[in-house]
């Protein structure tokens, strides 16, 4: 993460990556698969920080894109039925920040927005395959702590736990060539998303 002061505003450009597993549910027919998956997230995000007595709030804004891949029950993310999922997003909140001593600094946030211009699809040697297909709009919510060590002047160490939920909105009705399906090929979806992470900063 790179981050800056832009007069009485703060300014990030951040990338972030994560990858685990994840438990997918469906409802109606009851069916449970477990997935590997890699997300690619990129923001950039503006703050304007309040200063209080010992401490500090913000509101923030936020804009980014996400790459999001998945393969049913694989280490092999690539060969076992993968899903490509692609969207843009933007988000609200607001955050507090509190020095610990000299060295440590924590941070919360909470955040709220919206997934716009989302798409799925598969590579050509998927099972079923899968034109770009365009996803619905739909909500974000997070809440994330974040501690930081002033490693520098200008580098600092953080770790996190952040949790999120985000959707995605049904698409049109498709049928799938040399099948007799046509419905939604993609149906209303939400995730869950649980992330332990550990970052580096760079301010100027």
């Amino acid at each position: 993460m790179f981050a800056t002061d832009i007069g009485p505003f703060s300014a990030e450009i951040n990338y972030r990556y994560n990858k685990g597993s994840l438990k997918y549910e469906q409802r109606d027919p009851y069916i449970t698969h477990y997935y590997k998956h890699r997300m690619y997230d990129y923001y950039a995000q503006l703050t304007y920080p309040f200063n209080l007595p010992s401490s500090r709030v913000y509101p923030l804004i936020r804009i980014g894109y996400r790459d999001w891949f998945r393969a049913m029950g694989a280490e092999n993310i690539k060969t076992h039925y993968p899903e490509y999922y692609s969207n843009y997003y933007w988000l609200v909140g607001f955050g507090w920040t509190k020095p610990i001593g000299y060295k440590f600094l924590f941070d919360v946030k909470f955040m709220f927005g919206r997934t716009f211009n989302a798409r799925i699809t598969t590579p050509p040697n998927n099972v079923v395959i899968l034109p770009l297909l365009k996803l619905g709009d739909s909500n974000i919510y997070g809440i994330q702590t974040k501690l930081y060590y002033n490693l520098t002047t200008h580098i600092l160490l953080n770790t996190y736990v952040q949790y999120e939920r985000f959707n995605y909105g049904k698409t049109k009705t498709y049928s799938i060539p040399g099948t007799s399906y046509i419905g939604f090929i993609e149906p209303n979806s939400e995730t869950h998303q649980l992330i332990l992470g550990f970052g580096v900063t760079y301010e100027w």
